[in-house]
């Protein structure tokens, strides 16, 4: 006896339909927050070396001294002020290092950038504005606010402007033997995109360094570690003085 069976394709009905549909989109979702996060940690990684690349120049900055009249070797570099000398070129803490890094040359009474700010190590990676803006020609950003975000600000405790009185006998100045805590003072970090003044520099709560990633911001401490600190602790008045004061620390603010 010859036994026949007859089979039915069955298609797939709307509620299988859909079930697929929602599972390809949780995978896509998946993957693009994976991919996302993963370039967010690459760009971190690259704060970190530009940072690392910076604090070479500082040290050698330290360690040579500042041609300002006053910023003699073993002082912390201004954060801005002129040269002294006949052409007297005015610079913020940028310029100086650049030059160290041979970004930028002093031509005159102004400093030249090589390349676009963005396209070098003075650009945060994390940051939402360009170093610089559209600017075409590279000069010191020294006398902009608007195109001045998007890189990292220097500890104005550790070293004021040296520009209009910066060659006095009382000119804000900082040395290396009166630094208390090289581990636990910030030496420069990442400038708060939202601030509205200047970029290059932080002096006070309203201008603390704030990043974007993780909602945390990157410091590179005085002796060379990169470290982050949540937004909402570095904004504490008492952890803000503890991170940046070069004087004698009160420990039970320590972050």
């Amino acid at each position: 006896m010859t036994i026949s069976t007859s089979r039915r394709s069955k298609g797939f009905t709307l509620i299988e339909l859909l079930v697929v549909i929602a599972i390809l989109a949780t995978l896509a979702s998946l993957i693009f927050m994976g991919t996302k996060t993963a370039i967010k940690a690459a760009k971190a990684a690259k704060l970190t070396n530009n940072m690392k690349n910076i604090h070479t120049a500082l040290i050698s900055l330290r360690e040579e001294g500042i041609d300002t009249g006053n910023h003699n070797p073993g002082s912390y570099p201004p954060y801005a002020g002129n040269i002294d000398d006949e052409q007297g070129a005015s610079f913020i803490w940028w310029d100086l290092a650049a030059e160290k890094l041979s970004i930028a040359v002093r031509e005159g009474s102004q400093y030249e950038w090589k390349e676009p700010y963005k396209e070098t190590v003075f650009q945060n990676p994390l940051s939402k504005h360009k170093l610089g803006g559209d600017r075409s020609k590279f000069r010191s950003l020294g006398n902009t606010t608007k195109d001045s975000h998007g890189g990292f600000a220097y500890n104005g405790f550790l070293g004021d402007d040296a520009g209009a009185g910066g060659e006095s006998e009382d000119a804000f100045v900082i040395r290396a033997s009166q630094l208390k805590d090289a581990t636990n003072t910030i030496w420069f970090a990442e400038s708060d995109d939202d601030h509205a003044g200047a970029g290059w520099y932080f002096d006070g709560i309203s201008s603390a360094p704030q990043g974007n990633y993780k909602k945390k911001a990157y410091v590179c401490m005085v002796d060379g570690s990169v470290r982050s600190y949540p937004n909402t602790i570095i904004k504490k008045p008492s952890v803000f003085e503890f991170l940046t004061t070069p004087d004698e620390k009160n420990y039970n603010n320590a972050p």
